[in-house]
This record gives structure tokens, C-alpha cells and sequence, in this order.
């Protein structure tokens, strides 16, 4: 995809800003319906897993169910996952582990900008499949814990935030 062949509407274009962000509501992007047809095989689908391959590297999304019909550009690796086997939440967890993270998706290949490893490595991932109703369950587990840490977040923001106060207010005090 280069920039000359955009245009004002069309089918989206996908980036790595909407998976880093993880939001999909911003299109910058458009390609006419010829280009589209040339690329159905990048085409984007609700449920599809996304990850930013280049720079920031290794965010992960869902493509949401209000997503604008649209194809990934070349910076984005994109998942499409038979959720007859496999719930589409706990395989981002799982990609999202530090072991997959360094085993698998970073490349180490010495170059400047990190890169994804290529798909020659990313198809050789273990994927532990535990039955969907585990995976359910496993899923649950994480988002209580990830509530816990958004609890945590807070407070600890609040308490630097007074701290920040004591310091400001003894400095005027003293001045």
C-alpha cells in the first residue's frame, strides 16, 4: 500500500495507531474497491485478532463487531481464529505473555527497529488449547485480576498525586 493509491472513501486501511490505541473509530486511510478486491486476503473481519509487527511492536486488538469493512496495511499481522476450538480472548492473553512475547514475536535479528519474528517462527507457537469452557474460565480469572490492577493503578496514582501536593505545599510554605 503506498499513499497515491489512497482515496477520500472507500474500504479502511488499518494501521498499527488503531491496534496500539486499540480504537478503530479514527479511519485516516481508504482504498477504492478495485485495490479492495486485489486484497481480500488482508481483509479485516469482526473477531480477527490484530498485532502491530514493526516499531511498537507486539500490541495486540480484536477487531470490534462495529469495525468498518476495511484490509490491514503491511505493518499489522493479522489472526483469523476458528473459535470453534479456540475463544478469541484467551488467545490475545496468551500471545500476550512475556514467554510468547520473547520466544516467539520478537524477532531477533539485529537490526535498529524490532520487528515481528517471521511467519515461519510465528507458525511454530505453542498453543496450549485447554476445552473453551476452561479457556472461559481461565479468561474470567484474568479480567478480575486485571480489574485488581486498574484498582491498584488508581491508588497508587492518588497517593503520588498527594505526594506531589506535600511537596508543592512545603515548597510555598518555605518561600
Amino acid at each position: 500500500l503506498k499513499k497515491s493509491i489512497f482515496v477520500k472513501k472507500g474500504y479502511m486501511v488499518y494501521e498499527q495507531g488503531h491496534v496500539i490505541a486499540n480504537n478503530f473509530d479514527n479511519p485516516r486511510y481508504f482504498i477504492s474497491e478495485e485495490k479492495f478486491e486485489k486484497m481480500k486476503n488482508f481483509q479485516v473481519d469482526k473477531d480477527d485478532i490484530l498485532i502491530s509487527c514493526s516499531g511498537t511492536m507486539g500490541k495486540i486488538s480484536i477487531v470490534p463487531n462495529t469495525f468498518i469493512k476495511g484490509v490491514i496495511n503491511q505493518a499489522l499481522l493479522m489472526l483469523k481464529v476458528d473459535q470453534s476450538i479456540c475463544n478469541i480472548h484467551y488467545l490475545k492473553y496468551y500471545l500476550e505473555t512475556d514467554f510468547i512475547f520473547r520466544n516467539y514475536l520478537l524477532s531477533h535479528s539485529g537490526t535498529g527497529i524490532e520487528n515481528v519474528a517471521p511467519v515461519k517462527k510465528l507458525k511454530n507457537i505453542p498453543i496450549f488449547l485447554p476445552s473453551l469452557n476452561e479457556q472461559k474460565k481461565i479468561i474470567k480469572k484474568i479480567q478480575l485480576n486485571e480489574n485488581k490492577i486498574r484498582i491498584h493503578e488508581k491508588t497508587i496514582k492518588s497517593i503520588q498525586l498527594n505526594n506531589e501536593k506535600l511537596l508543592v505545599k512545603n515548597i510555598w510554605e518555605n518561600n
